[in-house]
């Protein structure tokens, strides 16, 4: 008879039960537990962070593709209105023949134009929608560093009463007469060929006169390896007001053939209205005082044309004459800088252009009009 009886837990007498169980192995305890979760936990916060820098790269990434692009269009309008503001004084020299700056101006009141000229005037434009400021100053301005005597030109302005910077002046006077001079003697603070190959500058020194102003540049870093300092010598050196451009070879800034440099400091004497305060008060004797005159005179010309004669005494106004130029070379600076709307950013763009329409003979022959001497942009 066949045992149809059950268990109690409902499985046939007879038969075997597998009742499951969970393995020991994979049975998970508490804390085990616990250190999942962190793991999980990390593994999301290192995920999240990822993702958090990756937009603000983006985002870091999309500003600078911006930034870069609207300092491309400032570039663009600074120099569009520097080339607009060269036309414009073309079109006034045209008009009038008078180039003689500081004097009361004579038929422009009768035509109410605004004047260009060489003095420095801020004079306000627009370009591709941005605001631009152009000012045009005389290439003739600051010493002629680039004849034999460059050194005894700057000596005469590169002047302090702090010890230390005179010293420093000195050894890049020094360095710059090595420089120029066509011997091996070597100066008190000079330096000479063997100097600058153990500086790593193996092809100076030109031992000839300077063929570009920018040269300067190569004896202020030699001048700083040479005594180790990490403190940048005195940008009055390459200031604009101090030191001349060098124009190309066998032209100069005044009409007709280039003369040779004299002691006085150029070939002609420096634009007032475009020199350095600096200049200024080292060529013309100046006291603080003075030198406070003779700029507030210059500032009024600039903003409302106001006469020399009738701003300063003639005694000062004289001894400014006898130093300085009053009267246009010709060659004119023209610096143009726009701005963003926000006025955050901007660009300038210096430019350095012959605008004598008589033309000059270059060394090889040929008569140019318009000739571009510099282009920077910064």
């Amino acid at each position: 008879m066949a045992n149809n009886r059950k268990h109690e837990n409902g499985a046939p007498s007879g038969a075997s039960v597998t009742v499951p169980t969970r393995s020991r192995r994979n049975r998970a305890r508490p804390g085990e537990r616990g250190v999942a979760m962190i793991m999980v936990l990390g593994v999301l916060a290192v995920a999240g962070l990822m993702a958090a820098h990756l937009s603000m790269s983006s985002q870091v990434v999309a500003r600078e593709a911006v930034a870069s692009a609207l300092r491309e269009e400032l570039k663009y309008a600074a120099e569009s209105a520097a080339e607009r503001g060269f036309w414009l004084l073309l079109a006034d020299r045209s008009l009038f023949s008078s180039r003689t700056l500081g004097l009361k101006p004579e038929g422009r009141e009768e035509l109410g134009v605004e004047p260009w000229m060489m003095d420095g005037r801020i004079h306000d434009l627009r370009a591709m929608e941005f605001p631009v400021r152009v000012a045009v100053y005389d290439a003739e301005k600051g010493v002629d560093c680039s004849g034999a005597e460059a050194e005894a030109m700057l000596r005469g302005v590169l002047r302090s009463d702090d010890e230390q910077i005179q010293e420093r002046y000195d050894r890049f006077l020094d360095i710059l007469a090595d420089y120029v001079d066509a011997d091996d003697l070597v100066r008190l603070r000079g330096m000479e060929r063997g100097d600058y190959e153990g500086l790593g500058m193996a092809d100076l020194p030109r031992n000839a006169p300077l063929q570009f102003r920018e040269e300067l540049y190569w004896l202020i870093d030699a001048a700083e390896a040479a005594e180790e300092s990490e403190t940048p010598m005195s940008e009055r050196i390459l200031d604009p007001g101090t030191a001349k451009l060098i124009p190309p070879p066998g032209v100069g800034l005044q009409a007709g053939p280039r003369r040779q440099a004299t002691r006085a400091g150029t070939s002609g004497k420096p634009s007032f209205f475009s020199s350095s305060p600096g200049l200024i008060r080292e060529l013309a004797g100046l006291t603080d005082v003075e030198l406070q005159d003779v700029m507030a005179a210059r500032d009024a010309w600039q903003r409302d044309g106001a006469a020399m004669e009738d701003t300063l005494p003639a005694d000062l106004l004289g001894r400014l004459k006898s130093r300085f130029s009053f009267d246009e070379s010709g060659v004119a600076t023209l610096v143009a800088s726009a701005f963003s709307p926000d006025g955050k950013v901007s660009r300038t763009v210096r430019i350095t252009r012959d605008c004598r329409t008589t033309g000059q003979a270059f060394a090889d022959g040929a008569m140019t009009y318009i000739s571009n001497w510099e282009r920077v942009f910064y």
